[in-house]
C-alpha cells in the first residue's frame, strides 16, 4: 500500500512539473508570436536586429525590434504605443538553465523611455533558444541586422522567423522539452 501511495504522489508531482513547463512554453511562444506579429516601422526605418548574446559561450541570440505590442505594468504607464522590444538571455540564479528576459522600452516622438530599465523573466529552465530568419528569397540566416549593410537585410525585416525553444526536463535530462513554431512577418511585404 505504501509503494502504491508513494508512486501515486510521484506521478502527480511529475505531472505538475510537466504542466508548469508546458504553460511556461505556451506563454513564451504566444508572447513572441504576438510581439513579432506587431512588428512596426520606427522613425521611417525598420528596426530588427538579432545578434550574438552577451552571455559567454552559450550560443544564444539577442533579438531587438520595433513593435506595437507594449505591455504596461502600472497604472501610470502609457497603455499602448510604439515600443522597442528586446529578448535577451540571463543566467539563472538557481543553476537550472538560463532565463529568457523581455525588455519593453516605450518610445514617444523618437525618445526612448526607460531605456535603462531591466526586463522581466518570461521563461526559466532554458537550455536553448534558436531563431532562424528567412528572407524574401527563402534564404535562412542565423543573425539579422536591418541597420547594417548586408544585402537583403538593410532596412528590411525577415519574411519568416522560425523559433525553437528547449527547456530543461528534470525527469529526463537527455530529453529536453522542445517547442517550435514559425511566424510570418506581414511587414516584410512592404519592402
Amino acid at each position: 500500500v505504501y509503494a502504491a501511495f508513494n508512486g501515486t504522489f510521484r506521478i502527480i508531482k511529475d505531472s505538475e512539473e510537466d504542466s508548469r513547463i508546458y504553460d511556461m512554453a505556451r506563454t513564451t511562444m504566444q508572447r513572441l508570436l504576438n510581439d513579432l506579429d506587431n512588428a512596426a516601422v520606427s522613425g521611417g526605418k525598420f528596426v530588427f536586429i538579432a545578434r550574438e548574446a552577451k552571455v559567454p559561450d552559450a550560443g544564444f541570440v539577442d533579438l531587438t525590434f520595433a513593435s506595437r505590442s507594449h505591455l504596461p505594468f502600472s497604472e501610470d504607464d502609457i497603455p499602448s504605443g510604439l515600443t522597442e522590444i528586446t529578448y535577451y538571455i540571463d543566467e539563472g540564479a538557481s543553476g537550472d538553465g538560463y532565463r529568457l528576459m523581455r525588455r519593453d522600452s516605450l518610445s514617444e516622438a523618437g525618445e526612448q523611455e526607460g531605456s535603462g530599465q531591466r526586463g522581466f523573466v518570461l521563461c526559466e529552465q532554458l537550455l536553448s533558444l534558436t531563431y532562424q530568419f528567412i528572407d524574401a528569397k527563402g534564404m535562412a540566416h542565423d543573425f539579422w541586422d536591418s541597420s547594417g549593410d548586408r544585402e537583403g537585410e538593410k532596412n528590411k525585416v525577415p519574411a519568416i522567423v522560425a523559433i525553437e525553444l528547449k527547456l530543461n526536463n528534470k525527469q529526463h535530462k537527455n530529453h529536453p522539452h522542445t517547442f517550435a513554431t514559425k511566424v510570418f512577418l506581414p511587414l516584410s511585404t512592404l519592402v
